[in-house]
């Protein structure tokens, strides 16, 4: 029926010979051809729509019924329209400050806790194995005292893209603190786990990385453990067997894997 030049400008694709036009070709000609006309008369209603033709961006639409006099609904809807591309901007990098680490671009600790929980939950309900892989760069303080931080840095980001690299289906990968990153693996033996563990080990370590022509060795020592399924047995109780076997690991030379024995293969 009507639209102003604030609308004109949010929508390119209107212009005055669409007043009095179907919905369908307008609604088009704002948001795209792909997407389709929520039904105007089911009521009140409110959603996101995200434009295909207009750089990426995402509207809130609110829909709601024209009332008449004593509140008896008339035939007609009117619709406000918001641009939220920035806001869901900001709440994806909010996320992602949340749930990533910011120099390794993997995982962090609060991530993988919080999806780790979901996935030992149903692995536990459907009493399959859950296997947890905990590894940290052997010598790091030394690296960083004899290249510098920033080639530590830059040695967390090549153990961690050549770890995401080896990655499987559904295995989940985070920077647990520090050097240390850990793994988990729904469905999956700890003899798996030792395997693909000790893969990972020689990878890391075949892989030096280059700093102005000079080569940084890099090697990592790895603890094993799986989920017994015992009573009150929890991810944070594995997380911590697999920890003592990485501690193992360490006091028994490094570039090593070492599994927790008290759990079956």
């Amino acid at each position: 029926v009507e639209f102003n030049e604030s609308c004109r400008r949010m929508f390119g694709g209107l212009d005055r010979s669409m007043v009095g036009q179907p919905v369908e070709r307008i609604w088009a000609a704002m948001f795209g051809s792909r997407s389709s006309v929520p039904d105007l008369g089911a009521g009140d209603e409110e959603l996101e729509v995200p434009a295909d033709e207009s750089g990426g961006r995402t509207y809130q639409v609110r829909i709601s019924p024209l009332k008449g006099q004593q509140g008896s609904v008339s035939p007609g809807t009117i619709m406000i329209i918001s641009d939220i591309t920035e806001m869901k901007r900001m709440q994806k990098q909010l996320e992602r400050n949340a749930y990533y680490d910011d120099l390794t671009g993997i995982y962090n600790r609060r991530a993988f806790l919080e999806y780790g929980e979901t996935e030992f939950g149903k692995a536990r309900e459907a009493s399959v194995p859950f296997t947890i892989i905990m590894f940290d760069i052997d010598h790091f303080k030394q690296i960083n005292d004899t290249h510098g931080h920033q080639t530590g840095d830059r040695v967390l980001v090549h153990v961690a893209g050549i770890t995401r690299s080896c990655l499987g289906q559904d295995m989940l990968l985070a920077r647990y603190g520090g050097e240390e990153f850990v793994l988990a693996l729904p469905g999956k033996k700890v003899s798996y786990g030792e395997e693909f563990a000790e893969m990972l080990r020689r990878q890391i370590e075949s892989r030096p990385l280059m700093v102005n022509g000079q080569e940084v060795t890099i090697t990592s020592s790895f603890g094993v453990a799986g989920a017994s399924w015992q009573p009150g047995e929890s991810l944070l109780h594995v997380l911590h067997t697999a920890d003592k076997a990485l501690y193992k690991a360490k006091r028994g030379g490094r570039n090593q894997v070492r599994v927790n024995e008290s759990h079956p293969a």
